[in-house]
């Protein structure tokens, strides 16, 4: 796939809603002849994800805003701004705001393709959107497929 060199910012992003969180996609695989994935996430209080690895790609986090509780295999940290994260392939891993402010933060995978997880599995809003779609079991069971379907597998939850 040829690419051409392009400029995007936060405001003009295709924008999704994944269950809870909004995801501008500052560079997608298509965009960038499948070399990585570029996305703007705001993480409202209590969002993130549940454990889950990526079989295909590597991810890193780059936290630009708030405080980030991130798990790394079997480690805890709490992140804040300037604070950068690197999860090889492989490697289960999950984040989680447990704060009263949202997050705003850059993930980056290479090579490209989880955005498609996003477009597949997320409601589409106005670029520069900044409020999620509402969450349902619809919306949950969605993102599963598309997860499964794109080589993420995430962990079911524990029973306390």
């Amino acid at each position: 796939m040829t690419t051409t060199p392009y400029t995007r910012t936060v405001e003009d992003a295709p924008t999704v809603s994944v269950v809870g969180d909004v995801y501008a996609l500052l560079a997608r695989a298509e965009d960038t002849g499948g070399s990585l994935t570029v996305v703007h996430a705001i993480v409202p209080p209590g969002g993130g994800p549940p454990p889950h690895t990526h079989l295909h790609d590597d991810e890193a986090f780059f936290l630009i805003e708030g405080e980030l509780d991130l798990t790394l295999g079997d480690e805890s940290h709490r992140i804040g701004p300037g604070a950068f994260a690197f999860v090889p392939r492989g490697s289960l891993h999950a984040f989680k705001n447990a704060t009263t402010a949202p997050v705003r933060m850059l993930f980056f995978t290479t090579p490209g393709g989880v955005d498609r997880v996003f477009t597949e599995a997320g409601a589409p809003l106005a670029p520069g959107a900044r409020e999620p779609a509402p969450v349902n079991d619809e919306a949950i069971e969605k993102l599963l497929r598309a997860c499964a379907a794109n080589g993420i597998v995430v962990e079911p939850p524990t029973q306390a």
